[in-house]
């Protein structure tokens, strides 16, 4: 556990030292004055932003009652806007994404349009139908679109949009392109607000942490009946790199994952057995190399905030390398002097498929973003291990090896 720690340790450190995110911006004040320096933009909270005049400046914290609008430049801009929220009415830095006749905002998850003095959330719902359109008898799920209905509302004014407005999807780009559509019907000039989340983001990890593998199996057939399983479990450092893919503009959630670790393990046991009136002591040490691709797919709880929970869960190619066992068996027999017999050979190499499930809090508060994961690995696959008996090498079953796998790991995302 102590090499836990230190990783811990040590990503902590990195996370701690890091520089904040100041980057080229501005902000207006209530008299309409615009002045330049450089905004602290972290997504921890829109209802502030720390600023400074110059990169040795002293950072100010300023919230929505201190200026109107902020922005960053070639990026983001936010106006302080009173939205609707769940909890009620709020005073909030809202994210422009177009501006005209009609204006739509953004702020955390949720989307706003504002037309004259109407400012109205777009949302969506789901509910259970018990019968489906078209009288087949079932349950199914119907999704309502309240947001087309207000766009469609609020867009009336303009001729030949509402079959445009009807199938408008509830993202980003979409709903940019269906108010600049109608800023330009109404003749208004077209101000689209620079938007920095891409359409693709790659993201990669280094992370440390500790395996415990539990390795159950049968050794051979005449083994089999003395002793029909052993299990083993290995305690080792784990090391590994992983990359992290998205489309933050569509779905800032959902993630695909990718990673490579390597460890390897060292399983040791001892047995006295007993088959008939003869009495068998045996011990070994079996080692193995792991070389592990895990490939999956994130779930991010409350992303943006600057501590989010997340699942991952996927499947995973193992290769069990560079095997060795050696070890020895005493044979007592009665009335018989005892023999021993020692044995030290290489293993063949063999692969698994594994589905694994993890859970993890990350820190993103900084340009470097910690994490700490606890995963679970369960055997899966049709492959065929190559494991040992007494005289060699043998083939076995693969419904006869087990392999449970739980790893902590600590890393930074980058």
């Amino acid at each position: 556990m102590k090499f836990v720690f230190s990783i811990a340790i040590m990503a902590s450190s990195c996370i701690a030292f890091s520089q904040s995110n100041f980057v080229p911006g501005y902000i207006v004040s209530h008299q309409g004055d615009t002045t330049r320096g450089f905004v602290d933009y972290r997504t921890s909270t829109m209802s502030s932003f720390e600023f400074r005049t110059s990169s040795d400046a002293e950072t100010r914290t300023y919230r929505t009652s201190d200026i109107t609008a902020l922005g960053i430049v070639k990026g983001k801009s936010f106006e302080v806007k009173t939205l609707p929220l769940n909890s009620g009415k709020s005073e909030v830095f809202a994210e422009i994404l177009a501006r005209g006749r009609a204006s739509l905002y953004r702020y955390e998850n949720t989307f706003f349009i504002e037309k004259d003095t109407i400012l109205r959330a777009l949302t969506q719902s789901t509910r259970d139908v018990a019968i489906k359109p078209g009288g087949t008898q079932g349950q199914y799920q119907m999704v309502q679109r309240q947001y087309a209905g207000i766009l469609n509302l609020l867009f009336l004014d303009c001729k030949g949009m509402s079959n445009d407005v009807m199938n408008v999807k509830l993202n980003e780009r979409e709903l940019t392109r269906i108010t600049t559509r109608y800023n330009r019907c109404k003749g208004e000039s077209v101000e689209v607000a620079k938007s920095t989340t891409p359409s693709f983001r790659a993201n990669f990890a280094v992370f440390a942490g500790y395996d415990v593998t539990t390795f159950l199996f049968t050794t051979s057939a005449f083994q089999a009946i003395r002793n029909p399983k052993s299990k083993d479990v290995s305690a080792a450092p784990v090391i590994g790199i992983g990359a992290v893919f998205s489309n933050p503009r569509e779905a800032e959630r959902l993630f695909a994952t990718v990673d490579i670790q390597f460890s390897k393990m060292t399983f040791q046991q001892t047995s006295q057995t007993w088959f008939g009136t003869t009495y068998y002591d045996e011990e070994y040490t079996l080692k193995f190399a792991k070389l592990r691709i895990p490939i999956g797919l994130k779930y991010v709880l409350k992303p943006g905030t600057a501590i989010s929970y997340y699942g991952r869960f996927g499947y995973s190619f193992n290769t069990w390398m560079d095997g060795h066992i050696e070890g020895s068996q005493v044979v007592n027999r009665p009335n018989t002097t005892s023999t021993r017999e020692d044995y030290d050979f290489d293993l063949n190499n063999f692969s698994i498929g594994q589905f694994w499930l993890s859970l993890g809090v990350q820190l993103n508060q900084f340009k470097l973003k910690g994490f700490v994961e606890l995963r679970a690995e369960a055997v899966g696959g049709d492959s065929n291990p190559v494991i040992f008996n007494q005289y060699g090498a043998s083939v076995l079953d693969p419904k006869s090896i087990g392999i449970q796998t739980f790893s902590l790991n600590a890393g930074i995302l980058f």
